[in-house]
């Protein structure tokens, strides 16, 4: 956008000092050095809640899980910029979570709610009350191991944190 577009949304008052939604955009502009379209300053847009995933120093997953019978947990997906974590169900119990290269050792943390055991393991009450385990086997696989067995997990909160 050169500066005589910019004075005209101006004009017309379409410029505003504050966000009404995470889809506004934000303009941002720059001086390129160089003329173009009469004005040396190029501009870009942004939606905010795009600009506000892009500051976070980590990639975040974060879900509700719920499990039942001998199927694989089912994820209520609350926040995700890691990517897609396939679920399965290995035994009673016990829920693998893959995503291939997602969990690097030492830039992988696991929130804990309540205490925990280890170095990337939390150990956390759930939603339903539940006490389980999460943690991370290798750079693929985040474990999740409910000390109960099947049908446990109702809603139980997972949050998972990926440091660049």
């Amino acid at each position: 956008m050169d500066i005589l577009n910019w004075l005209g949304i101006k004009k017309q008052n379409l410029i505003r000092t504050t966000l009404d939604s995470p889809q506004d955009l934000l303009v941002l502009g720059a001086d390129v050095g160089f003329q173009k379209r009469g004005d040396k300053y190029q501009s870009y847009a942004i939606p905010a809640e795009d600009l506000f995933k892009e500051a976070r120093p980590y990639k975040i997953y974060t879900a509700l899980l719920t499990q039942t019978g001998i199927n694989p947990p089912v994820a209520t997906i609350l926040d995700n910029t890691i990517g897609n974590i396939v679920w399965t169900r290995t035994s009673p119990g016990i829920y693998i979570g893959t995503l291939i290269g997602a969990f690097p050792i030492e830039k992988t943390f696991i929130m804990a709610i309540v205490g925990g055991s280890g170095y990337d393991t939390a150990v956390l009450n759930g939603g339903g009350g539940e006490i389980y385990n999460v943690y991370r086997i290798d750079n693929n696989i985040i474990t999740v191991n409910n000390v109960n067995g099947d049908d446990q997990l109702n809603n139980t909160p997972v949050e998972i944190r990926v440091y660049n």
